[in-house]
């Protein structure tokens, strides 16, 4: 648990990780106090706010703000093969704001190249995550919202239900968005037939969100492969 604070991304405030590593699993990163206001994880002139690259991580009550990309971002390792996944993800209780700051400054050195879909990825981006949980959480003023997609594996079995998705600029409030070409087969004997055990965004749940103020659509499932 984080006591109250302001703790820059680069210190890795005690007791937890800004980069969660695959061993690392069964990890709580939570403020001491419940409250997310007094608990800030500032990300200014850093790529990301939270990585989350094992499974069953908690990031709870907590104020994430000024990254470059996303806020947090919850993906397999970046040497991981395909398909890959991590699954029993819960965010919770978050405020995740001012983020996908390098659309202001693409050429600082920590930001990534911009994805035609999405940008930096937005505030919250589940990548190729499954059975996990976005839940009660406050992402706003960023480019977008919250983010499903499925580049190293796929993304099912997710609940997206109590957030307010307001005033993030440029993009949508919630993206399920299949970018994976493996999600579907194509070539025969199986052109055209879905792969979900090597991608695809499917038999996920988004209900009770308020979704207001964004630059694009409120819900949008898209399929960008």
């Amino acid at each position: 648990l984080l006591e109250p604070g302001l703790y820059r991304e680069s210190q890795n405030p005690p007791g937890t990780e800004n980069v969660v590593g695959p061993s690392l699993s069964h990890l709580k990163i939570a403020s001491q106090s419940g409250v997310p206001d007094n608990t800030i994880i500032d990300a200014t002139g850093e790529r990301n706010g939270m990585v989350v690259n094992a499974d069953d991580v908690t990031i709870q009550a907590l104020t994430i703000q000024g990254a470059g990309a996303e806020g947090i971002l919850v993906a397999p390792p970046a040497n991981a093969g395909t398909p890959s996944s991590v699954t029993r993800e819960a965010i919770s209780h978050d405020v995740v704001e001012h983020d996908d700051q390098c659309i202001s400054v693409p050429q600082a050195s920590f930001c990534p190249a911009p994805s035609p879909a999405d940008g930096y990825g937005e505030s919250i981006h589940l990548e190729s995550a499954t059975d996990s949980t976005v839940t009660a959480n406050t992402v706003e003023h960023s480019v977008g919202g919250i983010l499903l997609t499925d580049e190293l594996g796929p993304s099912d079995g997710n609940v997206i239900s109590g957030n307010d998705v307001s005033y993030n600029t440029v993009k949508s409030g919630i993206t399920l968005d299949g970018r994976s070409a493996r999600a579907v087969a194509t070539t025969e004997p199986d052109a055209g037939r879905p792969q979900p055990a090597l991608a695809g965004v499917f038999d996920n749940k988004v209900n009770d969100n308020v979704v207001d103020h964004n630059g694009g659509a409120g819900l949008l499932v898209a399929a960008s492969a």
